[in-house]
């Protein structure tokens, strides 16, 4: 469980503007559905400017996180189906298996955080 009296989150709620950083880290800790939607509700706020959704609004970050994250780790399966169908070997196929590691390594533990850690 968080220590909500630890100097990083005065830090936070001091420097944020509307405090979404302690409401990010609260909402929306289901995976893969969030909140069991695809399209979680409130998505595009039509009350403030459509660019402000991306950067304030807390279901689009995380929704635009998210895909974020599909996508690079698409992406990089496709690099190693790449490096390995070239048969180039050495250096190059090493490299695309470590890039391969690492991003599934970062997913693993975004989603290991977001189902253990997060508040609800």
């Amino acid at each position: 469980m968080l220590d909500f009296k630890h100097p990083f989150w005065s830090f936070c709620s001091r420097y944020s503007r509307r405090k979404n950083v302690i409401i990010f880290l609260s909402r929306y800790n289901t995976w893969p559905l969030m909140n069991g939607q695809v399209i979680p509700d409130g998505l595009i706020k039509k009350d403030e400017p459509f660019w402000k959704n991306f950067f304030e609004n807390v279901p689009m970050v995380q929704f635009n996180h998210r895909n974020m994250a599909y996508i690079t780790m698409s992406l990089s399966y496709y690099l190693l189906y790449k490096i390995m169908k070239a048969k180039i070997g050495g250096a190059f196929t090493v490299a695309g298996l470590l890039a391969v590691m690492m991003i599934n390594y970062q997913a693993a533990s975004g989603i290991v955080t977001l189902l253990n850690l997060v508040p609800k």
